[in-house]
């Protein structure tokens, strides 16, 4: 019943704010400076790897298409993104046509399996209530040492535990623990290549270096860069 609520509120959510606002930010639900942060996190990773232009990369709950036109601009060619929201994937088609863009479950996904050499799954963990089937469908459609990135909210950020003593709202995203999410993905035969940290800091502590904060206890948001080492 969750997983019904939860998805649901989420979907129309992302509808709404599709047909309200024009910036990508806002129709993905980010901060301004969250969504930068994030972007620059994925191109850092995404440059350091190297993986050659060629390659198949799913873009798995595209939102506006932001990642997408950003792989583009790094002159990778072969991309498709998903999402569940039609009113969202028009804005993505609006900016970058050159994209495949697919209405589609992230659940259930209409790719066969070991088709990609790369998945992003950006911003999409907080909607769902059901981690792990999300999970093992990427990994069905990641080929064996393809490589996923995908990104939590991070269940324990001080700052996000004293807002949420003030905020129940905050019972409607979704966060996880960053050792208890790695083992869903280790258990899942994703071999974890590394983890990143993405710092947003309150206004009140932004003066301060933010190489001070990264470690658990402040990262709002987490990045595995994950390598798939079976076939599914």
């Amino acid at each position: 019943m969750r997983r019904v609520y939860l998805e649901k509120i989420w979907r129309e959510r992302f509808s709404r704010f599709a047909k309200t606002y024009n910036e990508d930010h806002l129709i993905a639900g980010w901060s301004q400076e969250g969504l930068k942060k994030r972007l620059e996190k994925y191109v850092k990773i995404i440059t350091d790897l190297e993986l050659p232009y060629n390659i198949k990369i799913l873009d798995a709950g595209c939102g506006p298409g932001t990642y997408c036109r950003t792989l583009k601009n790094l002159n990778y060619q072969n991309i498709i993104g998903i999402d569940y929201s039609w009113p969202v994937l028009k804005k993505a088609k609006e900016r970058s046509p050159r994209v495949i863009y697919i209405n589609a479950n992230i659940y259930q996904l209409p790719f066969k399996k070991n088709i990609f050499d790369h998945i992003l799954c950006i911003g999409v963990l907080q909607s769902i209530s059901d981690e792990l089937n999300l999970i093992k469908e990427l990994k069905r459609v990641l080929k064996p040492n393809g490589i996923l990135v995908i990104g939590i909210l991070n269940k324990d950020e001080l700052y996000y535990k004293i807002k949420k003593r003030k905020q129940a709202s905050l019972d409607d995203v979704r966060r996880y623990s960053i050792i208890e999410f790695r083992n869903k993905l280790e258990n899942q035969h994703f071999e974890i290549l590394g983890t990143e940290y993405i710092v947003i800091l309150p206004n009140m502590l932004r003066w301060l270096p933010s190489i001070f904060f990264r470690n658990r206890w402040f990262a709002h948001s987490i990045f595995y860069l994950c390598r798939k080492k079976y076939a599914s």
